[in-house]
């Protein structure tokens, strides 16, 4: 049989990307995915269904009718749910909102743009490692205006107590020479004997930081993102360029890579809290990836999301420190930002969102699902004795 190009042939249709035989007559064929095919050509993938005239999802360049897609997106063990369902569903419940936190208190003192951008960067310099040995220290807490926080949250706090007490800590002057007595006294918990982890490490981050802001963009890092030209991208790659506490990067098999956990997360901070407007307007937005840390692969892994091998999951389980940079660590983080990818555009792909005052019916992005499994992880206080986080002591997450 000849699998040519029948020129010659006045119903010629095409050539079949499946068999590569040639198609006669438009009704034996069809176009989808930008290619030609025989209608008996064209199945799922998985089930050998035919597809014309069904709805169909393309993965990796190949056909599924819509049961076997479904059937084939990464469940959550405790309900059965495609993980994608369980967060468009919460999103477009209105259980979740795209802001950073419903609670004033852990969120910027002033509404003026510049403030929350000064307010934001120091947030997020300072945002990392908060996790604590279970039996030799008291996790960290902080009491502010009768509520109990902690962990990220007790920094915000903490920063907030800070000023309502008249420090200058917004000031990158004041911070690239603040003093340890002085960051003691800020981070001082009125609940227990608790400091936050590293702080010697917190101290020098201040220190490097606020000279830099200071000699490179006039204390203050509006200056930076302007710079950006309203790319995302281009302010993660100034940040990461200026600012060495933020270049977030291991050797993986002999190559270097990236994760910018910290860098992506401030970009992110900032479009969400100017609500995308100003400043916070970035044109690629969607182009960030998930904020890879801990508190989220230790969520994907409780519902089965990701799964690790047996030795990992030894040293997980058995909470041995794991040094950064290590393959596992890497693999853990890489995993991360794979899975909540292939969320954000399986949920594209599967749902369109109402459009509302809350999000306009943008598509999903990135920061926002890692927003909801972010928060998601920290309101499961369960999780940490059922599914151990990894541990990892660094100045990057």
């Amino acid at each position: 049989m000849k699998s040519m190009n029948a020129s010659n042939e006045p119903n010629f249709f095409g050539m079949c990307a499946r068999c590569n035989i040639e198609i006669i007559g438009e009704e034996n064929g069809l176009i989808a995915m930008d290619r030609m095919y025989h209608v008996s050509c064209f199945t799922c993938t998985m089930c050998g269904c035919r597809l014309r005239g069904m709805h169909f999802y393309s993965m990796e360049n190949k056909p599924y009718c819509e049961s076997c897609y479904v059937n084939s997106l990464e469940k959550c063990v405790s309900c059965g749910l495609p993980i994608t369902d369980r967060v468009c569903s919460a999103l477009m419940s209105g259980k979740y909102a795209s802001n950073i936190a419903s609670d004033p208190n852990v969120g910027p003192t002033k509404e003026d743009d510049k403030f929350i951008i000064d307010w934001t960067f120091l947030i997020d310099t300072l945002n990392f490692s908060f996790w604590t040995d279970d039996k030799e220290n008291e996790s960290y807490v902080r009491k502010y205006k009768d509520k109990i926080y902690c962990g990220s949250f007790a920094l915000a706090v903490s920063i907030n107590q800070a000023l309502d007490d008249g420090i200058d800590i917004l000031n990158a002057e004041y911070y690239s020479r603040i003093t340890m007595d002085e960051l003691e006294n800020i981070f001082r918990s009125s609940v227990n004997s608790s400091r936050p982890p590293m702080l010697t490490e917190r101290l020098n981050v201040l220190h490097e930081t606020g000279a830099i802001l200071l000699k490179e963009y006039g204390g203050h890092f509006s200056n930076c993102i302007e710079q950006s030209g309203g790319s995302a991208l281009k302010l993660v790659e100034l940040i990461v360029k200026s600012f060495p506490a933020y270049r977030d990067e291991a050797i993986y098999d002999g190559q270097r890579v990236s994760f910018y956990k910290r860098a992506q997360l401030l970009v992110s901070d900032i479009w969400k809290r100017l609500h995308g407007h100003g400043l916070g307007h970035f044109i690629d937005i969607d182009s960030l990836t998930m904020f890879a840390d801990y508190s989220v692969p230790q969520l994907l892994s409780y519902e089965g999301v990701l799964v690790y091998s047996p030795e990992l999951k030894r040293r997980i389980d058995g909470k041995e420190e794991i040094p950064p940079g290590d393959s596992d660590e890497c693999e853990i983080r890489a995993g991360s930002i794979l899975v909540v990818d292939l969320i954000v555009n399986h949920a594209n792909e599967i749902i369109r969102l109402e459009k509302n005052s809350e999000n306009e019916g943008k598509k999903l992005n990135a920061a926002t699902v890692d927003g909801y499994l972010w928060r998601k992880s920290v309101d499961q206080e369960h999780l940490y004795q059922q599914t151990p986080f990894h541990r990892t002591r660094t100045i990057f997450y």
